[in-house]
């Protein structure tokens, strides 16, 4: 259910046993026959509001009725959260039992949108003494008491009606082949004609649309189990998106006609490419069963956690460096000071190696850290386990949404956040980070707040106009200290962009620094395309850098690290 995009966090168990059902199937028909004596049922006191919020809809099962009082309650609930509520009317069974909870439920005001199939609304017109009882009278009494109502046929497809006009307007304006959609006049005229009047139909009908969408032609049917609620699941879906009636219904039946192909109501990756391809097209069903639907997932799932942390600094590097080298003890010393100094959230890939390092250096400082992982990082077989809490990552299959993510996780919402990328030493999956956001920086892609009409700092305006990497090698032979030179390495850095440092512990980025230089003197890149990105040779350079940056003040205890390898441009400015 997680990897579904499913949000378990509301899941609530219970010890001992649930209700029983024994599920019989003979040519495609079925019956249930159900044990509900049960040890535990859903307790009324386990409903609570926050179960409910960020909802759009509750969907609530006719078996709720067993429970005295809790239908009403979670309708009652939803209504004043502003929820929206679909119920199934689930059995005739359940209606002949417990029809005195379902009216008072039906006539509560609360529902918007109702299912029943042929015999749950057959059943509702003998309850209700309407005739005919058949599923056009039981349409027109469920539209007296909810704006949207939807009657089953079976493998004959489905009757639905509505007075919602957020649905109804696109529906008369619209008319697929094989399906009829009415206006006022004629559904109040069919009905009535259909006897429909001994239920008050005319007035509920008054303001509706009605819509016979036909069944799906061609489909073998295994076993109905699940059906009724992939359809239930497929009319929502087409309502959450806002689509029309008949586009719901039509949804509606195909996600219905997926579970009868197969035993049981595991609707399987074949028949939801079947269901896709009828209901989008063939090359969307293809890319919805294949990498793009699953990117299209991940990356919402990316984008979602780092709205949830907040956006901060991102830290990339190798997978491979082991605990207690030099390098590692570095970068956890490094990330805990980052975070004391800006208080921003950390992120990292969520690996092993460096990305395990920082993480865990800015969870010592108390800051607030998140991950977007893949199944396999380079020099491991599987997935690794993780140090991170699970609401704080997300483990994505695709490289290309990891480093949307991430870039995402860098790039300032709004003025209070403080981001930053910074690359530590790294193979091949760091380098194509570093040049993928370079690219992006190239083409103006990354996104960034508009300067302010702050001034530069001081220190900047000293170097009197030369480029940074002049003013970095002046620091250098005079030893006038590192502020001056990172105040100029700072200024570099456009106001409203994240800065973006390259750690060259042990000169590791000196090749790097060589060919981006070739590149320029070449003509193959211009060195204002780069500008604000800064090379450190040490923690106190990168601290100096983000400090002036940020215009903060570097802690005492921070200051007193500071050495004379003060962070400098990648590139001189001609």
């Amino acid at each position: 259910m997680k990897r579904s995009g499913v949000c378990t966090k509301r899941v609530i168990t219970l010890t001992g046993a649930t209700g029983r059902s024994v599920v019989l199937l003979a040519g495609g028909e079925r019956s249930c026959r159900t044990c509900l004596d049960p040890q535990v049922s859903f307790p009324g006191r386990c409903l609570q509001p926050q179960q409910l919020q960020g909802a759009a809809w509750l969907f609530v099962s006719g078996y709720a009725a067993y429970q005295d009082g809790l239908l009403l309650q979670a309708m009652r609930m939803a209504e004043q959260l502003g929820v929206r509520v679909a119920l199934d009317l689930a059995s005739w069974e359940v209606m002949a039992s417990h029809w005195g909870a379902m009216q008072e439920a039906l006539l509560s005001g609360c529902i918007d949108l109702c299912f029943c199939n042929q015999e749950e609304a057959r059943q509702l017109c003998e309850l209700q003494q309407l005739q005919p009882a058949d599923p056009e009278t039981a349409l027109c009494y469920l539209l007296q008491h909810c704006s949207t109502a939807v009657v089953t046929l079976g493998p004959h497809g489905c009757l639905a009606g509505s007075t919602d006009s957020s649905i109804t307007s696109s529906s008369r304006r619209s008319s697929r082949a094989g399906s009829s959609t009415v206006s006022d006049a004629e559904a109040a005229a069919a009905a009535a004609a259909q006897g429909c009047g001994a239920g008050g139909g005319e007035a509920a009908l008054a303001g509706a649309v009605i819509h016979r969408q036909p069944g799906v032609a061609g489909v073998e049917v295994v076993d109905v189990t699940g059906a009724g609620d992939m359809f239930a699941a497929g009319f929502l879906h087409g309502m959450l998106r806002g689509w029309s009636l008949q586009r719901c219904a039509e949804a509606a039946c195909l996600s219905g006609a997926a579970a009868v192909q197969v035993l049981g109501a595991d609707v399987g990756r074949a028949q939801l490419h079947w269901m896709h391809k009828r209901l989008l097209g063939p090359h969307a069903a293809a890319a919805l069963a294949e990498a793009a639907g699953q990117v299209a997932q991940e990356q919402l799932a990316a984008y979602g956690l780092v709205e949830k942390i907040g956006r901060g600094v991102v830290y990339f590097g190798s997978a491979r460096v082991q605990p207690g080298s030099s390098i590692w003890q570095q970068t956890q010393q490094l990330a805990r000071q980052v975070a004391q100094l800006l208080c921003s959230p950390t992120w990292t890939g969520g690996g092993p190696g460096l990305m395990q390092a920082a993480s865990q250096g800015a969870a010592a400082a108390g800051g607030a850290v998140g991950g977007i992982r893949l199944q396999r990082e380079a020099g491991t077989t599987v997935l690794s386990g993780t140090y991170l809490p699970d609401d704080a990552q997300v483990v994505c299959r695709h490289l290309s949404t990891r480093k949307s993510g991430l870039v995402q996780a860098g790039c300032a919402a709004g003025p209070a956040d403080r981001t930053a990328f910074i690359f530590l030493p790294g193979g091949l999956g760091t380098m194509d980070e570093l040049f993928e956001l370079l690219t992006l920086m190239q083409l103006k892609k990354l996104p960034q707040l508009k300067a302010t009409a702050a001034a530069a700092p001081a220190a900047a305006a000293a170097a009197g106009g030369r480029d940074c990497l002049a003013a970095t090698q002046d620091a250098h032979s005079n030893g006038s200290g590192v502020a001056a030179a990172a105040a100029a390495a700072a200024a570099a850095v456009p106001r409203g962009a994240a800065p973006v440092v390259l750690v060259d512990y042990d000169g590791f980025y000196q090749g790097f620094i060589q060919f981006v230089q070739g590149c320029e003197q070449h003509g193959m890149l211009r060195s204002e395309e780069l500008k604000g990105v800064a090379v450190a040779a040490s923690n106190a350079a990168v601290l100096q850098l983000l400090a002036e940056h940020y215009s903060l003040e570097l802690p005492a205890e921070l200051q007193q690290q500071a050495g004379a390898a003060p962070a400098a441009a990648l590139l001189s400015s001609s």
